[in-house]
């Protein structure tokens, strides 16, 4: 009966190896514990030695009348929820678009490429998780694993999905069960507005919507004051709350440094490759709004209209547009007040320690046919530069040319011919008379 039993068991692990599925997840006890929230009771499950807590409201609705504004509230709740499902992520083109056959070559190669960089953000072993996930524009949920509910204090990270600012979910996130568990931290991931519903620049056209080239920053910053007014709850710690995030991911940490809302929210950060130094500038985002517009017909004064329009439509006319890579953060002199960190770090990073790295390589070449080593050199000088910044405080060139207020992909592109040049790309620090240089 016990080798039986001992069989039994070996074949179940071996089946869980076979699937990429931890053997905690078969052997999982099943348990519903609920915490009090500021907003009501919710209910979780145990997953191994791990709390998880899925889909947790922390903004109201934000289409309709509420679309490119900030977020409202989450109504209180009286009854338990269930939180034990993934919220939908952000509306977005991808995965919908990347299954389709193109007859254009180019088009189709296009796509191949964006498939492969998509396989980074939504690896085939997150098929099943993909396949829970719907998407909507009310998409302001967020996810805590923890090793312990009530008790304790806990550092706390919180994980900023990659992606750019178009796709991606804080998904990846609920796959590192280890972290929690092995590490005794609380592990938060969000999802929040991307692309047009959460950086389309309208304060040029209305007043009222000021704010809505950063509604998606807004959004993250609003989860963390969920995680400041909840998390010990979850055996976290709000005083001491780290945000993390890769590629994009790591210049959404970059840009909320320099946003004064984040001030106090926020105690260390990692930024991982995506370095985020400079974000779009308020004409860039002005110039996206009317190729929009433009593209739907629709002239400034049709903003209602705007509002009224199907979700699928509005992502179908950022195709249409072409690209719109200035569909970021903005510089608005409101929320985002300066550049995250061009010329300077920002006051609002100070005190935060900071931890900065790049990866070995990225696929984001097969994107606009770069070699690796190019890419691999513009985001380390992106990197450099930061550091640099960080380290004096000071004012730091990223070239060799001037540093006149430009856009970001005029910069990159600036970057890029030095490189292909083949010529040493200098990062001159003048007031502390340093410079730094790296060669293609």
């Amino acid at each position: 009966m016990r080798r039986r039993t001992l069989l039994k068991s070996w074949l179940s692990l071996g089946v869980a190896s076979f699937l990429g599925v931890r053997a905690e997840g078969i052997f999982a006890l099943e348990e519903t514990p609920i915490v009090e929230s500021a907003r009501g009771r919710i209910r979780g499950r145990r997953l191994g030695a791990v709390y998880a807590f899925y889909g947790i409201p922390y903004g109201g609705q934000v289409d309709g009348l509420h679309r490119f504004m900030p977020a409202p509230p989450v109504p209180i709740w009286s009854v338990v929820r269930d939180c034990t499902v993934l919220g939908p992520r952000a509306a977005q083109n991808y995965p919908e678009f990347a299954n389709v056959a193109y007859d254009d070559p180019q088009v189709a190669n296009k796509m191949k490429s964006m498939k492969e960089v998509m396989s980074y953000f939504f690896l085939d072993q997150y098929a099943l998780d993909r396949q829970q996930e719907r998407q909507s524009e009310n998409c302001l949920f967020l996810n805590v694993l923890t090793p312990q509910i009530g008790t304790g204090k806990r550092p706390v990270m919180v994980y900023l999905h990659g992606g750019g600012f178009q796709i991606g979910s804080g998904i990846l996130a609920l796959h590192a069960q280890g972290l929690p568990r092995e590490q005794d931290v609380v592990l938060v991931s969000v999802n929040h507005r991307l692309s047009v519903f959460g950086y389309l620049y309208l304060g040029a056209v209305n007043e009222q919507y000021a704010d809505s080239g950063n509604a998606g920053m807004l959004d993250l910053i609003l989860a963390l004051r969920w995680v400041r007014d909840n998390i010990g709850q979850f055996g976290g710690d709000p005083d001491n709350v780290t945000i993390f995030g890769e590629s994009g991911g790591g210049s959404k940490v970059s840009t909320l440094l320099a946003m004064p809302a984040a001030h106090g929210l926020l105690h260390r950060a990692i930024v991982q490759s995506g370095s985020g130094i400079w974000a779009s500038s308020m004409d860039e985002g002005i110039e996206s709004t009317e190729r929009l517009l433009k593209t739907l017909g629709l002239g400034p004064g049709d903003l209602g209209k705007l509002l009224a329009w199907p979700t699928t439509r509005l992502l179908q006319a950022c195709d249409e547009a072409g690209p719109l890579d200035t569909l970021s953060p903005v510089v608005d002199g409101r929320n985002l007040p300066r550049h995250p960190f061009s010329p300077d770090a920002p006051a609002a990073a100070k005190g935060v320690a900071m931890l900065i790295g790049g990866m070995k390589c990225t696929k984001f070449s097969a994107i606009n046919r770069w070699s690796i080593v190019e890419q691999i050199l513009i985001d380390r000088i992106a990197l450099l530069g930061l550091a640099i910044r960080l380290q004096h405080g000071i004012s730091a060139d990223i070239v060799i040319t001037d540093d006149s207020e430009i856009g970001i992909g005029r910069r990159v592109a600036r970057i890029r011919a030095l490189v292909q040049a083949d010529e040493t790309v200098h990062i001159v620090c003048r007031q502390a008379g340093l410079v730094y240089q790296l060669c293609a």
